[in-house]
């Protein structure tokens, strides 16, 4: 019998393909649509956008990340309205916290489907992942480690990693290594960070992790102070949700923009010949997009699976190559990116990549297998 969490999550399927398979669920409801997320490679393993079934159902693609770094979707269904709805939450630095993780998998030769819960810890590795292309948006990578007989199976991608203390989602698993005792996940504070997709209108609740010396009530403002957030995001109205703050933080705001105008316009009115300059004379940083394709030097088979992370200005983003053994970056036209390349069974590869050192924008990398 499902548990009251696999009862939560969605089988995600193909209307072109048989025997694949992804997990989603469901973070939001307008009257008869639902929507859930899931993972982008989801989306494409089961052939695009028009390709989505949900439990069965076909859903829109509203929103669509990078396979190789923000990879997640927002998916629209039109019924699902016995599904529960899933509250976020996001860690606090690089606690750890004690997960469950429900997902769909395949067995009996890939013919049948089930849906299992499993156990582990999760934490922050340090790593992001950015969330759209030339910009400074990046949301945080989250480790997963399955306890004992645990394991992340094909078919979890997409699944919520369920906070056992707070009962909320943490993240969203993207892959597996180690046969699944290991996995990586983005953070759900990835949600409230897409303000460049408008067809994500809905208000999003998310509360932040306690570490112990926050009460209860703080979580909940917080959540209410991210809503706004949001909306204001979004575009839609945001008074009805300030409305809903305590007296003490309204009157705050108060004082922030009594202040702001005061001060403004008194220096309007000591300076009433000086003009705004605004500088024009900086044209927008040059992106340039290199792929990578990376393989196996003993065969010259294209490796999968490979985590890659790119420096080049800020903290490490993450990717992951494809089927193919493929990834793409996208560096300033003048800089250069470090590349480091980590798989089990390999040899750790590091590359310095860019127009920079290499004007072609193709490049071929080999990986060692370990002895």
């Amino acid at each position: 019998m499902n548990t009251g969490l696999e009862n939560s999550v969605v089988l995600i399927t193909s209307t072109k393909k048989d025997n694949v398979i992804g997990t989603g669920f469901a973070i939001h409801r307008d009257q008869d649509q639902t929507y859930l997320v899931t993972c982008a490679h989801v989306i494409k393993d089961v052939g695009g956008e028009d390709s989505v079934l949900v439990n069965g159902i076909p859903a829109k693609v509203l929103a669509l990340g990078d396979v190789q770094g923000f990879d997640l979707a927002i998916l629209q269904a039109e019924g699902l309205s016995n599904l529960p709805l899933l509250h976020l939450i996001t860690l606090s630095g690089e606690e750890k916290r004690t997960i469950k993780i429900a997902g769909y998998y395949l067995y009996s030769g890939n013919k049948q489907h089930s849906c299992k819960t499993i156990e582990g810890i999760c934490s922050e590795t340090g790593e992001v992942v950015q969330l759209i292309e030339k910009s400074l948006e990046r949301a945080a990578v989250l480790e997963l480690r399955m306890s004992q007989e645990n394991q992340l199976q094909a078919g979890y991608s997409g699944s919520p990693v369920i906070d056992q203390e707070t009962s909320r989602v943490l993240g969203v698993v993207t892959h597996m290594e180690k046969e699944g005792k290991i996995g990586r996940a983005i953070s759900i504070a990835a949600l409230l960070k897409i303000r460049e997709m408008p067809s994500l209108s809905f208000p999003l609740e998310v509360s932040m992790a306690s570490t112990g010396d926050g009460s209860q009530s703080s979580s909940n403002l917080n959540a209410r102070i991210k809503t706004v957030e949001t909306h204001i995001f979004s575009g839609t109205k945001v008074l009805e949700e300030i409305k809903k703050l305590p007296s003490w933080v309204k009157a705050i705001f108060a004082f922030i923009i009594m202040v702001s105008g005061v001060s403004g316009w008194d220096y309007i009115q000591a300076n009433p010949n000086e003009s705004v300059q605004v500088n024009q004379d900086s044209p927008d940083l040059e992106y340039q997009r290199i792929g990578v394709t990376v393989r196996n030097r003993e065969n010259a088979q294209p490796v999968e699976n490979v985590t890659v992370q790119i420096i080049f200005d800020g903290p490490p983003v993450q990717k992951m190559t494809d089927r193919n053994g493929y990834f793409e970056i996208e560096v300033p036209a003048r800089e250069t990116a470090q590349v480091t390349l980590t798989k089990a069974g390999f040899k750790t590869a590091t590359e310095t990549v860019g127009l920079k050192v290499d004007p072609d924008k193709t490049k071929l990398i080999y990986l060692d297998p370990e002895n």
